[in-house]
């Protein structure tokens, strides 16, 4: 085999594909969305009156903080009181008010803990580097509720975790924001799901001020631990050195549904194989901060498994416009051997980034007899990017692409590459690019009505 370029063909066969994903024949007549016009993550309307919690069924009182002494003008700690609260079974309450926070809660010994607040807002002492809220279910809990805080990192020496959640099932955390850029300290978020049919839900997690260049902090992780299934939902993630969600744990599945992640350093989802990413909007367009790696989608797993499931990402956008470097718009690492991205809008404007990369896969796959491959359909590439190729494929066979619009203005912009990669479709597609639209580097690919246009010109049918 040899290196072989597919220029222009004359089959048509695409017809509809420029309507896909929101596609225009003009990759610049489409205004992109300005971060204010991305979708609200709303919390509770900050118009209605607070009231106090209902008592969720399974729990059997409300334990309200002011009752037991707790100060909601910020000046005593808060740890004190909570300390002094037997927490199971009990939603403790945080009514409207600042509450300081100079040291960690620690509960481990329960079956059921909530904590709710309402207008409530936590203010770790500044220097501050403990874990604030860590509840440790592994024994034998069967609920944890986290709702309605924002915690306050807006003082020049603020960090800590907020919250280092472990539930064997029913987790659930909802409306819970942080404020001001975390200057040091751990990651914002854990949480682990222990029981491998255990659920946890994330609900509308805002993290909009991200953490200090240098910190390595994270957003939200999904810890080692993990062994359940977490659906993020609905959550905004922004500016954080080191992943805005990161969730490849060693097992469990992720489901990503909904949200806003952008301008993050080394990717700003990340989820492991046996997941799925939908209807989130990516976007990276801030190359002020010397962030590595502004990935949009990292697709991943812990190591490398034997019996692989592939990661999907549906129905989402991603937007790379300004980075300082990046690997791709969405990439399948080696230690993934599968992936399936379908009905998805990327727009590169970012030189040299490809809007899907599949790298090398581990060796072990082949000692275990697994193929690794990946399967794109009704996805739509856009953008001004030069230099590079829009989709990149490394040692994967039997990968099949159907119904892709490929449309990339800058200088020297390719299609599909493909190294090393045998056994390949390319069906019902439109490639509009400025270099080569199809490259097979000692690969193999047939193609049926693919419609390739731009480059230099020639023709050159397989």
């Amino acid at each position: 085999m040899h290196r072989r370029s597919f220029l222009k063909r004359t089959s048509i066969g695409v017809a509809g594909i420029a309507a896909l994903a929101g596609c225009s024949d003009d990759p610049g007549s489409e205004t992109d969305p300005e971060p204010e016009d991305v979708p609200d993550i709303d919390g509770p309307d900050p118009d209605e009156e607070p009231e106090e919690p209902s008592l969720p069924e399974g729990f059997d009182r409300i334990e309200n903080v002011i009752d037991h002494g707790a100060d909601p003008s910020g000046e005593e700690s808060l740890v004190p009181v909570l300390d002094s609260i037997d927490p199971d079974g009990a939603i403790v309450y945080l009514p409207p008010g600042q509450y300081r926070m100079d040291d960690s809660w620690k509960a481990e010994e329960f079956e059921r803990i909530g904590v709710v607040g309402v207008d409530a807002t936590i203010v770790p002492d500044p220097g501050t580097e403990t874990f604030l809220f860590s509840l440790d279910g592994r024994a034998h809990s069967t609920a944890i509720r986290i709702e309605g805080l924002t915690f306050d990192y807006s003082h020049s020496d603020a960090g800590s975790r907020m919250l280092h959640l472990m539930a064997r099932d029913d987790l659930l955390v909802r409306d819970v924001t942080a404020t001001g850029t975390v200057k040091h300290g751990p990651g914002l978020v854990r949480v682990d799901v222990i029981e491998p049919d255990g659920e946890g839900l994330v609900d509308r997690l805002r993290l909009p001020d991200g953490a200090a260049v240098g910190s390595g902090i994270t957003g939200c992780y999904v810890g080692n631990d993990n062994r359940g299934n977490i659906t993020f939902r609905d959550c905004r993630i922004e500016g954080f050195p080191d992943n805005g969600l990161y969730a490849d744990p060693p097992e469990g599945s992720i489901t990503v549904d909904g949200g806003y992640f952008a301008n993050c350093g080394i990717s700003n989802v990340r989820v492991r194989g046996d997941s799925v990413v939908r209807n989130v909007y990516v976007r990276c367009d801030d190359d002020r901060r010397d962030f590595d790696n502004m990935r949009g989608i990292r697709l991943t797993d812990y190591e490398p498994q034997d019996t692989p499931e592939p990661a999907v990402v549906e129905n989402c956008r991603v937007d790379m416009l300004d980075v300082t470097h990046s690997d791709g718009a969405i990439e399948l690492s080696g230690q993934l051997a599968r992936g399936t991205v379908r009905d998805t809008h990327v727009r590169i404007n970012a030189d040299d980034v490809p809007a899907f990369n599949a790298k090398r896969p581990d060796p072990v796959f082949e000692e275990l007899g697994i193929q690794p491959n990946v399967d794109m359909e009704n996805v739509t590439i856009e953008g001004s990017a030069a230099d590079g190729e829009a989709i990149a494929i490394v040692g994967r066979n039997e990968c099949v692409f159907e119904g892709l619009d490929i449309h990339q203005t800058g200088q020297n912009r390719g299609g599909i590459t493909f190294n090393e990669s045998t056994d390949n479709v390319v069906r019902n597609t439109r490639i509009d690019v400025t270099g080569e639209a199809i490259v097979l580097d000692d690969s193999e690919t047939e193609t049926f009505d693919v419609d390739v246009i731009g480059g230099n010109g020639r023709i050159d049918a397989q």
